[in-house]
């Protein structure tokens, strides 16, 4: 069973990597998301 401190650092870690999915998901939505959608629309008009 782990002590007191060895729970307190993991679970400081698992707030940092709460952040970081949430800014890697943010990133995703208001960035690549788009580009890609854009890189579709590009392609569908050079395929015409």
């Amino acid at each position: 069973m782990p002590d007191t401190e060895t729970t307190q650092r993991f679970n400081a870690i698992n707030e940092r990597l709460d952040r970081l999915t949430g800014a890697v998901d943010a990133l995703v939505t208001q960035f690549l998301r788009p580009l890609a959608q854009q890189s579709v629309e590009i392609s569908k008009l050079l395929d015409d």
